[in-house]
C-alpha cells in the first residue's frame, strides 16, 4: 500500500527463541541442540506438556503470532488456544527423525492473526511428544515474566545390553520445584526410568509407552544430588536417549 509518495513500512517482526524467559513452560520441557533449529536449539516434552506466551498488540495496529515447531517419528499432537479459544490441533508426527533429532522445515509453522490491539495469550497443550522451536511476533511485543521455567538439561545416549541398568547423577539447585526425566528407545522396546532422591529413596519410576518413550516428573523441595536410573528390560541391546531437566523458581 502507498501513502503519498512512499510505501508503508513492513510490519516489525520479533523472534522469541525457545530459551526466552518470557515463555511460560510447564514442568517436563527439555532443551536440545540442533543446527537446523532456529538459533541452533529447541525444546521438546512428552506427556501432557503446556507452554504459553503472553503478548500484546499496540493501539492502531494489527498483529500476529507464528508458532514454529518440529516433527519426528515420535511426534504427538497439541491443541492450540488463542485467548482461551481453540485454534485446532497441530500434528508433530513425521516420517523421519528421532525424538531428540527431529525434522525442521520452514513449512512447520502456524500463523495466527490478524489480531486486534490489546493483550493476547497463545497456549500449547501437548499430547505426547511436543516441540517448540520459536515464536515470531508481528507488530506485537511481550513483557511476560513467568514465575518458573526450565533449568539446564542433562542428556546422553547409551547402548545398553539386555537387563543393564545405567545410573547417572545430576546436581539440582535449591530453587528447583520439580525434576523431569525422559527416555527414548526404539518403538516397542521396554525401558524403565527412575529418580532417586538425595536420601537414597526412589521417588518415582516410569515405563516406556508403545512409542518407546518413558517420562516422569517429580515435585521436589530441596536441591542436591539426585540419581537417574535407566533400565533395559529387553532381551537384547538397545540404544537409549535420556534427558533430565529441573523446573526452577525464578
Amino acid at each position: 500500500m502507498m501513502v503519498g509518495n512512499g510505501f508503508c513500512a513492513p510490519p516489525a517482526v520479533t523472534t522469541i527463541e525457545d530459551d526466552d524467559s518470557r515463555i511460560a513452560y510447564s514442568s517436563g520441557w527439555h532443551l536440545a541442540q540442533d543446527g537446523n533449529a532456529s538459533a541452533g536449539h529447541f525444546r521438546f516434552a512428552s506427556g501432557k506438556p503446556k507452554a504459553s506466551l503472553v503478548f500484546s498488540v499496540p493501539a492502531n495496529q494489527f498483529g500476529s503470532i507464528t508458532y514454529n515447531f518440529a516433527k519426528s517419528t515420535k511426534g504427538g499432537t497439541a491443541e492450540i488456544f488463542l485467548d482461551g479459544v481453540s485454534q485446532g490441533t497441530i500434528n508433530f508426527a513425521g516420517s523421519v527423525g528421532t525424538m531428540q533429532n527431529p525434522q525442521f522445515s520452514s513449512s512447520f509453522s502456524q500463523k495466527y492473526g490478524p489480531l486486534q490491539p490489546g493483550a493476547h495469550t497463545l497456549e500449547i497443550r501437548g499430547n505426547g511428544v511436543t516441540y517448540l522451536d520459536s515464536f515470531s511476533l508481528e507488530s506485537s511485543s511481550s513483557n511476560a515474566s513467568p514465575s518458573s521455567g526450565p533449568g539446564a538439561t542433562t542428556s546422553n545416549t547409551s547402548t545398553m545390553s539386555a537387563g543393564q541398568e545405567l545410573v547417572s547423577q545430576i546436581t539440582v539447585p535449591d530453587n528447583a520445584e520439580s525434576i523431569s526425566v525422559i527416555a527414548s528407545a526404539p518403538a516397542g522396546m521396554l525401558v524403565r526410568v527412575g529418580l532417586v532422591g538425595t536420601t537414597g529413596i526412589v521417588l518415582a519410576t516410569a515405563d516406556a509407552a508403545s512409542n518407546g518413550v518413558a517420562t516422569l516428573t517429580v515435585p521436589v523441595t530441596q536441591g542436591g544430588v539426585y540419581l537417574v536410573k535407566t533400565l533395559n528390560l529387553n532381551v537384547g541391546p538397545i540404544s537409549v536417549f535420556t534427558a533430565t531437566t529441573p523446573q526452577l523458581t525464578r
